[in-house]
């Protein structure tokens, strides 16, 4: 691949950052009901087809495309007096974001179906409990995403490539989200 078709996918992978920020806030306007003070509520509304189609769509997608993103800032970066530093903070924070798609998938396609049962009567599905390992792989994801993302925008930051605000944002970023 020549060297202008690498930048032009660099480029299309740093557009995906935002537009993965977009689509992920989107998936989260609506506010979900408590499902331990109004259990009929929350279960008409993650069996809901918009529930779906918003985690499928937005969380699941935002998630993909922040993967794609991460992988174009650390290949931008790589070139870089930090190129290092990038490149194992791109890791670490694709790692971490690829854990955390299990509970993203398992919220996606697992919850709707908790939620119909409930709604068809069977109120003890409530009592279900995943295992601790999905709690466990969701806190790695979590430190993981994170350090790697404070990592990136030190990088960024420190790079000379990108405007340093924008590392600072990252971090910031980072810092609210996680």
């Amino acid at each position: 691949m020549n060297e202008k078709n690498i930048r032009s996918w660099i480029r299309a992978g740093l557009w995906a950052l935002p537009v993965s920020w977009l689509v992920t806030a989107w998936s989260t306007l609506e506010p979900q009901p408590d499902q331990e003070r109004d259990p009929a509520a929350w279960a008409a509304f993650v069996s809901s087809g918009s529930y779906q189609f918003s985690h499928l769509f937005g969380s699941t997608a935002g998630t993909v495309l922040a993967i794609f993103g991460v992988f174009a800032l650390g290949c931008c970066l790589a070139n870089s007096r930090i190129g290092r530093l990038a490149l194992a903070a791109m890791v670490t924070a694709v790692a971490g974001t690829a854990l955390l798609l299990v509970p993203a998938v398992i919220s996606t396609f697992a919850t709707p179906a908790i939620g119909k049962a409930y709604l068809a009567g069977n109120q003890d599905v409530m009592l279900l409990e995943f295992p601790g390992s999905m709690t466990g792989t969701f806190l790695l994801g979590l430190l993981l995403a994170f350090a790697g993302n404070v990592l990136l925008g030190i990088s960024v930051w420190r790079s000379r490539v990108l405007p340093r605000w924008a590392g600072a944002l990252w971090v910031a970023g980072a810092a609210v989200f996680y």
